[in-house]
């Protein structure tokens, strides 16, 4: 990515913010509706991408016309666990957020973001409005994957999101075909076995370890904290543990679908040595032809160097941040009478 132009439209998406002479624009949020997929057909081609990312959409992998007209149908699947809002500006519906639980109801994250060239300065309502419907269901945080060089990382700030962590997508195509069955077959190898329950003490501990404190503080400090912000790649997934002397040294968890895979691979510090055949383990299960990809935050050095070595290549960088819900944002939740969902 080139740093110039990022840096450039980040500063003048701040300018725009911060910008108190600015003439005043009509703002308002409420609950989107399926009439406004209308509405969206006639937006401008640039507005029609989704900015925000998730295991399941990155690298462009889901239609954005499409998420769109999901969201707008699925109040029934995810009434309760999910939330859906548009923004309303002096020019009709110039932004559309929607989020949803991710492993637990104290975490959330938004999936979709779609924003207007012109509404940047609005889109602090628009967030605001996601994180008063997370709290009021429960949520303790929200997060938000945008893409490394995508300006309203500055907007996603102002509205309370941090820290900035970066995360490089690295992507292979396999030639080869599946040898090793999904989740439920592994059963015990060496010193690999399929996931249990009782090993979530222990991934824990070993999260901690591995993972940067102000990262661990803005998740969550608790076993509950972690389980509940924990994301869910969809598709048939596995989850792979391996055993040391002095309880669980790694995690594998891996996940396919038709055209693509995703392979996540995490280890003890001491352990580092199990990362490439935990990654083998991985390419393994996945079917030939496939797409494989896998994101690597920037502070797992040893898993961004061992994959290149494989064959991945860097195809895309991203930012995730947190907003962590506080007294004020349940206290504004608890004002509205009734909390829109879809």
């Amino acid at each position: 990515m080139e740093k110039g132009r990022r840096s450039q439209g980040r500063s003048e998406v701040a300018t725009v913010l911060r910008n108190k002479n600015a003439p005043p624009n009509f703002a308002a949020t409420r609950s989107l509706t399926p009439l406004d997929f209308l509405r969206f057909v006639f937006w401008e081609e640039s507005a029609k991408a989704n900015r925000a990312h998730t295991l399941k959409s990155l690298a462009g992998l889901r239609s954005s016309f499409y998420s769109l007209i999901r969201i707008s149908r699925s109040g029934l699947s995810i009434r309760g666990r999910g939330c859906a809002w548009a923004l309303s500006g002096d020019a009709g519906v110039i932004g559309v957020a929607a989020a949803r639980q991710r492993s637990g109801p104290q975490s959330w994250e938004i999936t979709h973001l779609f924003a207007k060239p012109a509404s940047h300065r609005q889109l602090p309502l628009l967030l605001d409005s996601v994180s008063t419907a997370a709290a009021a269901k429960g949520g303790e945080r929200v997060f938000i994957r945008l893409s490394g060089d995508d300006p309203l990382i500055d907007v996603a700030k102002l509205s309370g999101y941090f820290p900035q962590v970066s995360e490089v997508l690295f992507q292979k195509r396999l030639e080869g075909g599946s040898s090793v069955p999904m989740a439920g077959h592994i059963g015990s190898s060496g010193p690999f076995r399929d996931k249990a329950p009782k090993d979530d003490h222990d991934l824990f501990r070993m999260y901690n370890a591995v993972t940067p404190p102000e990262i661990r503080f803005a998740v969550g400090m608790t076993l509950e904290s972690w389980m509940a912000s924990r994301e869910r790649p969809g598709g048939k997934s596995a989850e792979v543990v391996m055993e040391g002397e002095d309880g669980i040294a790694g995690l594998l968890r891996y996940s396919r679908r038709p055209s693509f895979g995703l392979i996540e691979a995490v280890t003890r510090p001491e352990r580092r040595h199990g990362l490439g055949p935990m990654v083998e383990m991985g390419l393994l299960g996945m079917s030939e032809g496939t797409e494989v990809y896998c994101l690597v935050p920037e502070y797992q050095v040893e898993l961004q160097s061992l994959i290149v070595d494989k064959g991945f290549r860097a195809v895309a960088d991203y930012v995730t941040l947190v907003k962590s819900l506080t007294v004020k944002d349940r206290e504004k939740s608890r004002l509205r009478a009734s909390v829109p969902s879809v």
